[in-house]
């Protein structure tokens, strides 16, 4: 078959067609374009085509401690700690001159106040940043320097947090510093010494940390470490890292896995379980003008890297609650619903939890109505019992070191509180920093601990005899065990207690401390003990009746709990001490 021709009217465009091509060829293999426009002088100029966009490398930004970690890596801490002190370890300032309090007239002696102890050198202190009692020894720490104690030697921290880490039945010792000096695990062997095992359990950290708790986050019956840095760049937000307890020996750091951020310098933080699913969940005081508070609620997961936090703050109605600075958590009129107290500057709040007939009740701000204030620059805040009637107590210290503020209010039952003159026995000449609660001699009545601002003695202040001198008291004390994959911390204790009148009350006490000390008010006998424990299934452990004024320490087998009395509280006088007031 013949070919068709090509009609004459194409035969134009198809060369014009044709040269295009050859010439698109030509550029191309010449680096050309085929856009060109004239320049100035009638000449084409190339346009270059568009660079494509440049992608910046994704990833968690580099630690600031990386070249420290680098450096040090495979070395003890308490070689790194000789190689980076610069003081001699025994080298201390001359001791400053002590706290002095102001004496105030004509108050009610039975008011919870707090005096400087007058029997031995425990009442004056030297300067320190945190204290734990231990095997009935007063351990005081600052941030490098060396530990003040006859049993423990070593460099102390900002923190100190005893604990069974590795559960094998003793306390273990976490020492958390800051000033990029790395931290300490310190673990008990079966001499009752002490061993550094930081490196080998992947502890070690040179981050400027500001606090730390021990918390079983996935409630696997092994405690984890959750820590707080500084940034390294002032005002950005707080370094939040958590390491999970793999198998009581060793930690991993899981906050990257699980997008554990805040947006701001943190000012303190809490663990508790706010929606009663067994895990505890994270409160955030966030430092900010003005300051705001997060929950982070915990959603689980099958493994504990997988695990995350949901923002939970509307949901609980907190957006608009105020944060900043301490916080604190406990139910204050005993009606089985935790309250929160949060800081900021100059301002106290207390956020109440109503129980509703939908069984779910958000926060809601009861300040005002219970008439409670607040101090400038807070710096610590208690929410314990101070008289041990079984109802939680406030103290609040903050202000500057020309202006030191302290304030204090009794809880005198359900929605009544009253503010104690001289702030219970707080108010100072000087600012204080910290306040510790403690059972200092066994004797099941606490006392307070005042850390100081620097060049200041801290000083131990016990309850006067009118305060405790009628009221029962509870020193209890909770072993886990690894066969039973639970511990105490985050326990819940429940006591049943019966007055003179033989009328029941009910006082519950979350456990966050090696021994927690349980104030019983009038009571004659303790009708009943339970114990929730802070596993997934809530297991519980219960006792019948019970004597008042005791050390109780209880396991997960309630036939080998070991009851010890108390000693007896000192008789009331009716009368406050004529030298030092309130």
């Amino acid at each position: 078959m013949a070919k068709k021709a090509i009609p004459r009217f194409l035969i134009p465009a198809l060369g014009a067609l044709a040269l295009t091509a050859a010439y698109l060829v030509h550029s191309n293999r010449n680096g050309g374009s085929f856009l060109t426009s004239p320049n100035a002088k009638g000449e084409a100029e190339t346009a270059e085509a568009p660079l494509p966009p440049v992608v910046e490398p994704t990833g968690p930004p580099p630690r600031p401690d990386a070249e420290l970690l680098k450096k040090w890596a495979g070395t003890s801490v308490p070689e790194i700690l000789t190689a980076l002190r610069q003081d001699p370890p025994d080298a201390y300032p001359p001791p400053p001159p002590p706290l002095t309090f102001p004496k105030i007239e004509g108050i009610d002696p039975y008011l919870p106040r707090f005096e400087a102890n007058s029997s031995g050198d425990s009442s004056t202190l030297p300067a320190f940043d945190d204290a734990v009692m231990l095997d009935g020894s007063l351990i005081l720490s600052t941030d490098g320097a060396p530990l003040i104690d006859s049993a423990i030697t070593g460099i102390g921290g900002r923190r100190l947090l005893p604990a069974d880490f590795d559960h094998d039945g003793d306390t273990d010792l976490f020492i958390g510093r800051g000033k990029e000096l790395p931290s300490s695990l310190l673990r008990r062997g079966k001499d009752g010494g002490f061993e550094d095992v930081t490196t080998a359990a992947g502890l070690l950290e040179f981050l400027d940390l500001i606090d730390a708790a021990w918390v079983d986050f996935d409630r696997d019956g092994r405690l984890d470490l959750f820590t707080v840095s500084h940034a390294p760049k002032a005002g950005d937000p707080s370094v939040l890292q958590l390491f999970h307890n793999l198998d009581n020996n060793r930690f991993e750091e899981i906050s990257g896995e699980l997008a554990l951020t805040v947006d701001g310098p943190v000012g303190d933080f809490l663990w508790h379980d706010v929606d009663d699913d067994a895990y505890p969940d994270l409160f955030l005081s966030l430092a900010g003008d003005p300051g705001t508070l997060r929950l982070l609620a915990s959603v689980p997961a099958q493994n504990a890297t997988r695990w995350s936090f949901t923002d939970a703050t509307a949901t609980y109605g907190l957006v608009d609650a105020i944060g900043g600075g301490p916080l604190a958590i406990g139910d204050f009129n005993q009606d089985g619903q935790d309250d929160l107290v949060t800081t900021a500057n100059g301002k106290l709040t207390l956020l109440a939890r109503t129980p509703a007939d939908s069984g779910f009740a958000p926060f809601a701000d009861v300040t005002e109505a219970l008439e409670l204030g607040g101090v400038p620059l807070p710096g610590d805040l208690l929410f314990e019992d101070f008289d041990g009637d079984g109802f939680l107590d406030l103290a609040l210290i903050g202000g500057t070191n020309e202006a030191p503020a302290s304030r204090a209010w009794w809880n005198v039952g359900g929605l009544r509180f009253r503010e104690i003159p001289g702030a219970a026995g707080l108010a100072t000449s000087s600012p204080l920093q910290r306040l510790i609660r403690l059972d200092s001699d066994g004797d099941g009545i606490a006392e307070i601990l005042t850390a100081a601002g620097s060049g200041f003695h801290g000083q131990l202040l016990t309850a006067t005899t009118e305060t405790i001198a009628d009221n029962a008291r509870l020193v209890l004390t909770l072993n886990g065990d690894e066969a039973s994959n639970r511990n105490g911390f985050g326990a819940v204790a429940t006591v049943v207690v019966r007055d003179e009148n033989w009328t029941l009350s009910t006082i519950e006490r979350q456990v966050n401390e090696v021994s927690e000390v349980i104030g019983l008010g009038a009571a004659k006998q303790i009708q009943s003990i339970k114990i929730t424990w802070p596993d997934l299934t809530k297991t519980t452990t219960e006792l019948g009746e019970f004597p008042i004024n005791q050390q109780l320490e209880i396991g997960p087998d309630p036939e080998n709990a070991k009851a010890t009395p108390l000693a007896t509280p000192e008789i009331s006088t009716g009368t406050a001490s004529p030298e030092t007031g309130s």
